[in-house]
């Protein structure tokens, strides 16, 4: 994102990929939930950007707990 000059405050929408059995994280699905909301306020003001939750039974990397997309909209500058 920094090398388009587009930072949190651009970013429009957010899809989490959530391994809910992940043995990495201690808690369930909802503390899982609120600990991800609770570090996506620390970056990013309101108002917030639309955002995908989806619960998944593993990811890619065997040792993974979330998996996160964002998308950012960054117009040319100048174009």
């Amino acid at each position: 994102m920094a090398a388009f000059g587009v930072g949190f405050a651009d970013v429009v929408m957010i899809n989490s990929f959530h391994d809910w059995s992940a043995p990495e994280f201690k808690g369930d699905r909802k503390a899982q939930f609120d600990l991800f909301s609770a570090v996506k306020d620390e970056f990013m003001a309101p108002p917030h950007p639309a955002w995908t939750a989806v619960g998944t039974s593993g990811l890619i990397r065997p040792e993974g707990v979330i998996e996160v997309q964002m998308i950012a909209y960054a117009p040319r500058k100048g174009v």
